[in-house]
């Protein structure tokens, strides 16, 4: 038989996945050990299993209170910590590329006489 895990062994999880995926703020743990950000897919397939839903807020606590974090504090690189790093792309010159001709002519009836149709009656 699988292991089912206990809902503490759960937490312990989500935590992880709360570290790992910052921008979450709700998982669905289902007891075999699978976590899922979505509950239906949580719910799917479960069996008998348990689905223990946690949120951020409940799991990872900061130490210090809102006021004392220091939301203008710089990256190691000395950008600031609200500013993604800016990366550089480099441009490539193509050259340019000439479309086929295409030969429009067509036969009678607007069709392309080269191209043959079963639907049509001789």
């Amino acid at each position: 038989m699988n292991k089912v895990y206990s809902k503490k062994e759960m937490k312990a999880k989500a935590q992880e996945v709360f570290e790992q995926y910052p921008s979450e703020d709700k998982v669905f743990a289902r007891e075999d050990g699978n976590i899922f950000f979505n509950e239906n897919l949580a719910e799917l397939g479960r069996g008998k299993l348990k689905v223990y839903p946690f949120d951020r807020s409940d799991i990872i606590k900061t130490d210090k209170p809102v006021e004392d974090i220091d939301v203008d504090a710089e990256n190691v690189d000395g950008t600031p910590s609200g500013d993604a790093p800016v990366v550089e792309v480099p441009t490539v010159d193509a050259p340019a590329v000439d479309a086929p001709a295409v030969d429009k002519t067509l036969g009678k009836n607007g069709k392309n006489p080269e191209t043959r149709n079963s639907n049509t009656k001789k």
